[in-house]
């Protein structure tokens, strides 16, 4: 809760609320005297074991090792975060929105569960911002992978070895001529449906064979302009 205001109905009374004490403070008050004071509540959007946290990047903040850790989120929410490395850390949608709006909106530097239902998306048209970017271990597991910015959905970097698994996930893009998904890494498409609209350079699915590997195990890639999917 966040103080807004306090009013009170007689002109005489001198009334203040301490922020740092959390009480109030009254002076030439009758006992007919009325004091309102506002509150504005604001739920926090990500908890861990009931720890409520403002952002992303604080809840990621608050893991310092390697013991696996759940962040349930609890609200839409706008901004970004990225994990720190050597973190293994599960991330539970619980049917709620993050939208990264012209930066990144998640990166994985260690291990990364994300589970639906819900959905990652950036939606700042002309921004070149993904909405997932793994440098670690990246499972994404029935959510909805969104973007509408100048660049892909999902970008898995080899730095080192990346690995991402997708299941029964929804991927998509809505711009004509883009890639969704790049793969410089270990990728395993297991189940789920990826969509975009690509021309001759630009498929769904771009593998980069020098450094990466594609596994197809299931699923369906459509590429609505009936260029190339992988």
């Amino acid at each position: 809760y966040d103080f807004e205001s306090i009013n009170c109905d007689n002109a005489k009374a001198i009334v203040t609320w301490d922020m740092n004490e959390w009480k109030l403070t009254t002076d030439n008050v009758s006992k007919n005297t009325t004091v309102n004071i506002y509150f504005k509540y604001t739920a926090s959007p990500f908890k861990i074991n009931g720890t409520g946290y403002a952002t992303l990047q604080d809840a990621f903040n608050s893991v310092t090792d390697s013991t696996p850790v759940t962040i349930e989120t609890t609200a839409d929410y706008i901004g970004f975060g990225a994990t720190p490395v050597g973190s293994d850390i599960t991330l539970n949608l619980n049917g709620f929105t993050l939208d990264g709006q012209g930066f990144d909106t998640i990166t994985c530097n260690g291990i990364l569960n994300i589970n639906g239902e819900g959905t990652i998306t950036n939606t700042v048209p002309g921004e070149y911002s993904k909405s997932l970017v793994n440098y670690g271990t990246l499972n994404i597991n029935n959510i909805t992978v969104e973007n509408t910015t100048a660049n892909v959905a999902i970008w898995n970097s080899n730095n080192g070895g990346s690995i991402m698994n997708i299941d029964n996930c929804t991927i998509s893009r809505s711009e004509p001529d883009c890639i969704v998904i790049i793969n410089s890494g270990e990728m395993y498409i297991n189940s789920g449906n990826i969509t975009g609209a690509g021309d001759k350079t630009h498929p769904v699915v771009y593998n980069n064979a020098d450094v990466a590997i594609l596994y197809l195990n299931g699923g369906i890639i459509t590429n609505t302009s009936n260029n190339y999917t992988v």
